[in-house]
C-alpha cells in the first residue's frame, strides 16, 4: 500500500510542479527536432543525418520505456525524474559546445537513455500520490503537456539569436527544474499518508496470475499494437502533412505548408480539450469505448483523404485536422485507462510499455511513409495504409473492450470478497 496526499492544496501544487516539469522535459527533448530546418539550411547536416538523430532518440527511448516502467513501479519516482532532467541538461549542454554530427548523435542517444523511466515515474505519481479526486483531471492536463512542450521548443528556436542557443536554454531549464522538483517533492513526501482507500485486486481465477497473464486477460496485449498504430498515423500525419500538401497542390509553398501544419498540430490540443469537456466522462464512460469513438471518427475522414489533389486544399486540411484531433484524443483515453492499472500495482509498467510502443511508432512513420510515398510516387498509398491500420485497430479495440469489462467485473467481485491479491 503506497502513500498519497490527502491535502488538496498540496496535491494541486505537486501536480502543477509535475506538469511544468514534464512540459519542459518535452521541450528539452524536442530541441534537436525544432532546430533541424536551420541545421539543414546552414549545411551543417543533410536531411537524412538530422532525421536519423531524432529517429535514434525515439528508438532508444522507446525500447527503454519498457524496463523503465517496471523500475518506476518499484523505485523512488523523484530520483528517476531527476535522472532524466540532469541527463537532458548534460545532453543539451554538450551539443551547445560541440555541434559535430557524431557528438550530436551520441549526446541525443544519451538523452534518450537518461529519460528511460521519466514518463512512467510521472504517471505513477499522478496515479497514486496526488489526491484521489485530482487524478482523473490530472490525466487530462498531463496529456496536453507534451504538445505544449513541443510547441514551446519551436518558439524558443525562433526566439534565440542562434539555433545553438536553444540547446543552452534547454540545459539551463532542465537543471533549474531538477532542483525545483526535488525540493517540492521532498517537501510533499512529509505530508503523505498511507492510502487506505486503495482497492487492490489482481486475481481473476482460483489461481494467482502472473503480471503478464493479467495483461493478456485484461485485453492489454490487444491494445498494445493499437498504441503503436495510433502513433504511426499521428506522427506520420504530423511529419508529412506539409510535404503531402505541397506535392499535391502547386500553389502550396513550403511556408504555407508549414502554416497549415501548425493548424493541424493545434487541432490535437483542441481534440483533447473537446473530448474532455463534452464527451468524457459525461457521455463516454469507458476509456476503451472512447478509443472506439476516436478511431471510428478518424477512419471515415481518412477515407475522405483519398480526395487529396481533387478537392480544395482547405478541405483536406480540415480532414487532416479532424484525424489528428481524434488520434490525439485517443492519447487522453489511453492515459485514463492506464491509470486503472494502479490498483494492480503496475501502472508504471503499463505506461512505459504503451509509451515505448508509441515511440517505435514515430520511428516507423518517420521512414516508412516517406519511403512508401517515394516508391509509389503518390500519397494515396500512404492514405490507404492509414485506412487499413485504423480498421484493424477498431477490431482490436472492440475485442479488448469486451475482455476488459469481463476482467474488471470479475476482479471487482474478487476484491469485494477479499480474495484478490496484489501481484
Amino acid at each position: 500500500m503506497g502513500k498519497t496526499l490527502k491535502n488538496e492544496k498540496l496535491s494541486l501544487i505537486l501536480f502543477l510542479t509535475l506538469w511544468m516539469t514534464y512540459c519542459l522535459v518535452a521541450m528539452t527533448r524536442n530541441t534537436a527536432s525544432a532546430a533541424i530546418a536551420t541545421i539543414v539550411d546552414e549545411g551543417i547536416m543533410t536531411k537524412s543525418q538530422a532525421g536519423l538523430i531524432t529517429a535514434m532518440f525515439y528508438l532508444v527511448y522507446g525500447i527503454l520505456q519498457i524496463p523503465g516502467g517496471m523500475i518506476a513501479d518499484k523505485y523512488d519516482s523523484e530520483k528517476l525524474i531527476r535522472i532524466g532532467l540532469i541527463g537532458s541538461a548534460v545532453s543539451n549542454a554538450v551539443i551547445f559546445i560541440n555541434q559535430s554530427y557524431p557528438v550530436m548523435m551520441a549526446a541525443w542517444m544519451f538523452n534518450a537513455i537518461s529519460q528511460f523511466a521519466l514518463w512512467p515515474a510521472v504517471f505513477r505519481i499522478i496515479s497514486s500520490q496526488i489526491a484521489k479526486n485530482h487524478r482523473k483531471i490530472a490525466v487530462f492536463y498531463i496529456s496536453i503537456a507534451t504538445s505544449a512542450g513541443t510547441a514551446l521548443s519551436y518558439v524558443v528556436t525562433v526566439a534565440v539569436p542562434k539555433w545553438q542557443d536553444s540547446f543552452l536554454f534547454s540545459a539551463i531549464i532542465a537543471v533549474v527544474m531538477a532542483v525545483i522538483f526535488n525540493r517540492v517533492y521532498r517537501y510533499m513526501v512529509e505530508f503523505m499518508v498511507e492510502d487506505t482507500d486503495e482497492k487492490i485486486t489482481g486475481e481473476v481465477t482460483n489461481h494467482k496470475l502472473t503480471k503478464w497473464q493479467m495483461f493478456a486477460g485484461s485485453g492489454l496485449l490487444l491494445i498494445l499494437p493499437v498504441s503503436l498504430i495510433r502513433e504511426v498515423v499521428n506522427s506520420g500525419l504530423r511529419s508529412f502533412a506539409p510535404v503531402m500538401l505541397m506535392e499535391s497542390y502547386n500553389h502550396v509553398s513550403p511556408a504555407i505548408g508549414n502554416l497549415f501544419n501548425i493548424i493541424i498540430i493545434i487541432s490535437g490540443i483542441v481534440g483533447i480539450v473537446f473530448v474532455r469537456s463534452f464527451l468524457y466522462p459525461k457521455r463516454i464512460k469507458g476509456e476503451l469505448t472512447g478509443w472506439l469513438v476516436s478511431f471510428g471518427i478518424a477512419l471515415p475522414f481518412s477515407g475522405l483523404m483519398l480526395l487529396l489533389g481533387k478537392t480544395s486544399v482547405l478541405v483536406i486540411v480540415v480532414f487532416l485536422s479532424v484525424i489528428y484531433a481524434f488520434m490525439s484524443a485517443a492519447f487522453l483515453f489511453s492515459n485514463a485507462w492506464t491509470q486503472k492499472f494502479h490498483k494492480y500495482g503496475c501502472e508504471g509498467t503499463v505506461a512505459g510499455i504503451i509509451n515505448g510502443l508509441a515511440c517505435i511508432g514515430i520511428v516507423i512513420s518517420s521512414y516508412g511513409f516517406g519511403a512508401l510515398a517515394e516508391t509509389t510516387s503518390n500519397w494515396h498509398s500512404t492514405i490507404w495504409v492509414w485506412i487499413i491500420l485504423l480498421a484493424i485497430s477498431i477490431v482490436l479495440i472492440a475485442v479488448a473492450s469486451v475482455m476488459w469489462r469481463r476482467f474488471n467485473k470479475v476482479n471487482e467481485t474478487k476484491g469485494e470478497n477479499g480474495s484478490a491479491q496484489k501481484l
